[in-house]
């Protein structure tokens, strides 16, 4: 497929061939909503820009196409020139301005752009597809992350045994220190009930005591005033007191 440029130079070379092209500007510039004045004189500098060398523009395309076909020319084109500074055979530069004739005749309509080549495009999307197809494959997918992760869960997992393991350790190691002040305790008040039944138990036998010694007392002092009022009397018989 021709580039731009290539037919941007067709189209020149067709209107150019053979001398001066006679242009119908007024049918060119009502197609292009423009003044006739305006599309001479833009023919004028696109005709001088292609001379000197330059490139012109993808909009020139459309405009071309309009002067070919409101053109008129005196000879017929010399395709074998032509297709030699096309770079194509004179039968392919013929066919193709017989189907824009067909065009022209049948009153389609100028194309908007001049058709581009692809073959620029094609690298461009080349490359990307490589890159996709790699990550694609799931090549140098970071293995090492998903086993940080799971160390990570291990080890946590790990501490919280352990911090179950020593808070059970701390429960186990208070219950004993409970029991140990309830039996203190209870020992304790056994000692007292102890003490208090003792002490229930002997407070009746020390009455009794003082008693006994009381009566000991008192048998001991009525021997003796019956014996000290016989002395005082002098009496042989016994005085009953």
């Amino acid at each position: 497929m021709p580039t731009e440029d290539e037919n941007i130079q067709y189209l020149y070379l067709i209107l150019t061939h053979g001398g001066n092209p006679t242009i119908d500007w007024d049918a060119v510039g009502a197609a292009m909503d423009l003044k006739k004045g305006a599309v001479s004189k833009r023919w004028s500098r696109l005709k001088k820009n292609i001379e000197a060398g330059e490139t012109p523009s993808g909009s020139v395309y459309k405009f071309l196409w309009l002067c070919v076909k409101h053109s008129s020319r005196d000879k017929a084109p010399d395709w074998n020139v032509i297709a030699e500074k096309c770079g194509t055979t004179s039968g392919a530069a013929s066919k193709r301005y017989s189907r824009m004739k067909q065009v022209f005749e049948a009153g389609g309509d100028p194309p908007a752009d001049g058709p581009s080549s692809p073959a620029a495009k094609i690298p461009a999307k080349a490359t990307p597809k490589k890159s996709k197809a790699g990550s694609a494959d799931g090549e140098g997918t970071p293995t090492p992350k998903r086993k940080r992760t799971t160390a990570k869960k291990s080890g946590g997992e790990i501490k919280q045994e352990g911090e179950e393991d020593n808070a059970e350790q701390e429960q186990n190691a208070k219950k004993p220190k409970v029991t140990k002040k309830k039996s203190a305790a209870k020992s304790k008040a056994t000692e007292g009930d102890q003490a208090q039944e003792e002490g229930t138990e002997l407070a009746p036998e020390k009455p009794n005591l003082v008693k006994s010694e009381v009566m000991d007392d008192g048998e001991d002092r009525s021997v003796d005033v019956k014996e000290w009022v016989n002395d005082l009397v002098g009496c042989e018989d016994e005085v009953d007191v």
